[in-house]
C-alpha cells in the first residue's frame, strides 16, 4: 500500500510539471500566432510561469527533500520551452524567409527560458540540504554499521571459538 502512495505521488508532480508545460507552450503558441503581441510580451510569458513554477517547488510539494529533483525539473521545463520557442522561430521563417528579425526575436525568447531554467536550477540545487550533506551523513552512518557489523562478527567469531573448545574438552 505504501508502493502505492509512492506512485500517486512520483505521478502527480509529473502531471504538475506537465500542465506547467503545456500551459507555457500554449500561451507561447497563441500569443505568437494569434495575437501576434511583441516580442517582450511573448518572452514574459514563459518566463513568468516559470518563475511561478520555481515559487511553488521553492515552496515545498513533494520535492522538499529533493533540491537535486525540483532543480532539474526547472531546468528542463526551461529548455522546453526554448525547443518551442525554437520551433515557433523556424516555423515562422519558414512562413516569411524575408523577414528575419521575428526569427531574431524568437531565439530571444529561447535565450531567456533557457536563461531562467539554468538559474532556478542552481538556485534550487544551492537549497538548505545540500547534497553533500546528506552524502557525508550517508557516509558516516555506512561507517557507523560497517563497524558494529565487524564487532557482531568478531563477537561471533569469539563465541564459536569457545564453543568449540568447550565441545573438545566434552569430547575428551
Amino acid at each position: 500500500m505504501s508502493n502505492l502512495a509512492i506512485d500517486r505521488t512520483d505521478f502527480t508532480e509529473s502531471n504538475r510539471f506537465l500542465v506547467w508545460f503545456a500551459l507555457g507552450a500554449v500561451a507561447m503558441v497563441l500569443v505568437k500566432a494569434l495575437f501576434g503581441q511583441n516580442q517582450l510580451v511573448i518572452t514574459a510569458i514563459p518566463v513568468t510561469l516559470m518563475l511561478f513554477y520555481f515559487f511553488q517547488l521553492k515552496a515545498g510539494h513533494l520535492e522538499a527533500d529533493r533540491p537535486e529533483r525540483a532543480g532539474d525539473n526547472i531546468y528542463y521545463l526551461g529548455f522546453l520551452f526554448t525547443l518551442v520557442s525554437l520551433s515557433l522561430a523556424l516555423y515562422s521563417f519558414s512562413q516569411n524567409v524575408d523577414d528575419k528579425s521575428s526569427l531574431i526575436g524568437d531565439f530571444a525568447i529561447a535565450l531567456s527560458t533557457t536563461i531562467a531554467g539554468v538559474l532556478g536550477r542552481v538556485w534550487l540545487g544551492q537549497g538548505s540540504r545540500e547534497i553533500d550533506d546528506h552524502e557525508q551523513k550517508t557516509k558516516r552512518r555506512i561507517a557507523e554499521i560497517t563497524e558494529q557489523y565487524r564487532d557482531d562478527l568478531e563477537r561471533s567469531r569469539e563465541i564459536m571459538v569457545d564453543f568449540s573448545s568447550a565441545t573438545m574438552q566434552m569430547l575428551e
